[in-house]
């Protein structure tokens, strides 16, 4: 028997979603990617659409606001993204320093809010790096 998946509560994020599902993945003109979580409290599986990069076979994002999905993949790394219609087990953590600058870069490419969204923080935004895994998942499954 599969989890129940619990979508973001944020009424545009889970449009987002719907329309997400229902246009085979693009939102906006742009590509996204549906990434979910377990709760870092609840225990229970959190899906959200983010818009994202690539940089070879790993998927980029950016965490703006204080997200929930970022703090629970800080807890517990394994995730499942959905990409148009395929689904796969994943590994995400946070860029290091190193390659942030480059990351950064490729994300306001996909992106260019994402610079007026990080001057209104104050501060940097953190990047992601999901690095897709194959096999002995142990993570959420949707």
């Amino acid at each position: 028997m599969s989890e129940e998946v619990f979508d973001n509560p944020t009424g545009w994020v889970r449009a987002h979603i719907r329309r997400y599902v229902e246009r085979d993945g693009k939102f906006n003109g742009r590509d996204s990617l549906l990434i979910t979580t377990r709760g870092r409290r609840t225990g229970r599986l959190r899906r959200t659409a983010l818009y994202y990069g690539r940089d070879g076979d790993n998927y980029i994002l950016v965490a703006t606001g204080d997200p929930a999905w970022y703090r629970n993949l800080l807890e517990n790394p394994a995730v499942v993204l959905q990409v148009r219609t395929g689904r796969f087990a994943a590994l995400a953590q946070p860029a290091d320093a190193a390659e942030r600058a480059r990351l950064w870069e490729l994300m306001v490419g996909v992106f260019p809010k994402y610079e007026a969204y990080e001057h209104e923080a104050g501060r940097p935004l953190p990047i992601v790096v999901v690095t897709p895994t194959d096999g002995g998942f142990a993570g959420p499954n949707p």
